[in-house]
């Protein structure tokens, strides 16, 4: 594949895409729904396709990530993908 050049035959730089200029402090803090606790811990979800719908020897299993309350336990929806929040996981 050639590379680009300029009319006087040099390479021409690829222009990075610019990045957004932001901090910490134009973040607003997530809460729990439920009890307004701030810390989140990682939770496993598994879902189980039969090996009848696979075609497979086995049943396949898909692990979802999740992130639960550290105070109530109550699975965060807002960081869980649409997709899944339709299925009602």
């Amino acid at each position: 594949m050639g590379k680009t050049v300029d009319m006087g035959g040099n390479p021409l730089k690829e222009q990075q895409p610019q990045q957004p200029k932001f901090n910490i402090t134009d973040s607003v803090e997530m809460k729990c729904a439920e009890c307004g606790n701030t810390i989140f811990v990682p939770g496993v979800k598994f879902r189980k396709i039969s090996k009848l719908l696979t075609g497979q020897p086995a049943d396949m299993i898909i692990p979802i990530e999740v992130h639960l309350c550290g105070n109530c336990g109550e699975i965060n929806s807002e960081l869980y993908i649409e997709v899944l929040k339709q299925l009602g996981i």
